[in-house]
């Protein structure tokens, strides 16, 4: 099928707001997503059943996935203009009755249409803008991507905070909803909408597959530190999952108009691509978030003092996705020797997180997440511009999309798998923390509760409780808590070892990539 050429009479400056409307629903998107990280637990303790908190977040990282592949489909049926003003829809609708729910299932469910919206709007903001920009230009805009997220990072979370200290959470679900008005009124006035030539076939059996399939891999890794890897339902959904998996396979292969061209994976460019940034997202994914419990329990720094490391970190996110995009753009969107260096950059901090324990300085703690983020901002567009700039332009819209979920479902299915290594290792690790002649005095029943991170995370609860020991205990009691913190420690170390492996796979594809001509502006 070929697309239509509407984009190609488009004058400069109507290019640069369709742009502005894009950037601008993507912007509502991550601008939420941060302030959402603040008010998350206020919105449990408010509805009550904490034991939804996190399928809230899995339902809205699931619905948004799935929807990614489907709606770009869809985007080349009927437009990427329609279905981004669909998915504006969908969100704010979602966005407004989450903010209205009066219990936790029914904020659940919304949550689910919010990440459904996403979908729609994330894969055809970011194919919009490979398809309104040419050769280097698209280095430039894609660059932006990462520095909104920088950007929105930075300010999202302490915006959150200071409309929820003022009127509460509710309101920080009805902030953003009047920048989707906004977008689409530009979008209206300054968007094509240009459509493929001919009706094309929707992939419902794909789509059924693919979905049944996702679904259970992220429910299984998500619930097998709880329930265990021979426990009957986490038996069942890996199963499915494989089987699913294989069977989506085989129905692609077969399908008219299948929802991922199995044909992609015949572009070598393309699979490096894609095998790089899977191998690469755990690693943001798992940085970020072991940080945060490093700094806490280990390192016993404050919320804010730990907050203001990753403020920094964002704002080099931020200068790092103008940098990168202007260094692609200037390399004629050739990406192979920027990712080097990026995948380099994150070793040398996965090498340094490893290193961290409870004394580690913390200005050292500021360099590897500065690094960190540099390689966030920079990797952000990285991969989607060297992939638009080296797939026909009929399958732009699918590579992108298959980026996209690829790149976030092994990001969290990553994430998931090193907290089951974390949990795995410090569980062992605890069965020689309790120093002898220590039971003598307390019970074990009574040193179970501070055999946890948890007890690294409230000092003073734990501080209260040696106290309170006889003056004999004390001393053994604190011997326990260092050894448990070093068992701690020690299980993150292997997370971030099984990182660096990952990383190897990143390095090995970027140095096979074999980059083609340059793009022609």
């Amino acid at each position: 099928m070929q697309t239509a050429t509407t984009y190609e009479g488009m004058s400069s400056s109507k290019r640069m707001l369709a742009s502005v409307a894009i950037f601008l629903a993507l912007a509502e998107i991550l601008f939420f997503n941060a302030m959402a990280r603040t008010v998350g637990t206020y919105i449990t303790a408010d509805l009550g059943d904490v034991n939804l908190y996190t399928l809230m977040n899995t339902i809205f990282f699931l619905c948004s996935t799935l929807a990614m592949p489907i709606s770009s489909k869809l985007g080349d049926i009927f437009g990427r203009r329609n279905l981004i003003m669909v998915g504006i829809a969908i969100y704010s609708v979602s966005m407004l009755l989450a903010g209205l729910s009066t219990n936790m299932l029914m904020h659940v469910i919304f949550r689910g249409g919010q990440g459904l919206g996403q979908g729609f709007m994330l894969a055809n903001s970011l194919t919009g803008l490979g398809e309104l920009h040419t050769g280097a230009d698209k280095a430039k805009y894609l660059g932006f991507y990462g520095t909104i997220t920088g950007i929105c990072n930075i300010f999202g979370p302490t915006l959150g905070g200071v409309i929820y200290d003022a009127m509460g959470w509710r309101a920080v679900f009805y902030s953003t909803i009047v920048v989707g008005v906004i977008v689409v009124a530009l979008l209206l006035t300054q968007y094509p909408n240009v459509k493929q030539d001919t009706m094309a076939y929707i992939d419902v059996p794909g789509f059924v597959l693919m979905a049944v399939s996702a679904t259970c891999a992220v429910l299984a890794f998500n619930w097998v530190s709880t329930r265990g890897w021979t426990d009957p339902l986490i038996v069942v959904l890996l199963v499915l999952f494989v089987v699913c998996a294989v069977a989506f396979v085989f129905a692609e292969k077969k399908s008219k108009a299948p929802l991922i061209d199995m044909g992609l994976f015949r572009n070598k460019y393309f699979v490096l691509c894609l095998l790089a940034a899977c191998a690469i997202w755990p690693c943001m994914f798992s940085s970020n978030a072991y940080f945060t419990l490093y700094a806490q329990s280990i390192r016993a720094m404050t919320a804010t003092a730990s907050g203001a490391i990753l403020s920094v970190q964002a704002i080099v996110n931020t200068v790092a996705g103008l940098v990168a995009g202007y260094a692609i753009a200037a390399r004629k969107g050739r990406i192979k020797e920027i990712m080097l260096v990026i995948v380099g950059l994150y070793a040398v901090s996965m090498f340094l997180q490893s290193t961290c324990n409870a004394t580690t300085p913390i200005a050292l703690l500021y360099v590897m997440m500065c690094i960190i983020g540099f390689g966030n901002g920079a990797v952000m567009g990285a991969f989607t511009t060297g992939i638009q700039n080296n797939l026909p332009g009929g399958e732009i819209g699918m590579g992108t999309a298959t980026l996209q979920s690829f790149q976030s479902l092994t990001g969290t299915i990553g994430l998931s798998i090193m907290g089951l290594i974390l949990n795995s290792n410090f569980s062992a690790r605890l069965t020689h923390v309790v120093p002898a002649g220590l039971t003598d005095y307390v019970a074990q029943e009574e040193l179970a509760p501070y055999l946890s991170a948890n007890a690294l995370v409230d000092a003073a609860g734990t501080n209260e409780f040696m106290n309170s020991l006889p003056q004999e205990a004390q001393g053994l009691f604190a011997t326990m808590i260092d050894n448990v913190n070093s068992a701690y420690a020690g299980s993150l170390r292997v997370v971030f070892i099984v990182l660096l492996c990952l990383l190897v796979v990143a390095f090995l594809s970027m140095l096979l990539l074999k980059e083609k001509k340059p793009a022609q502006a």
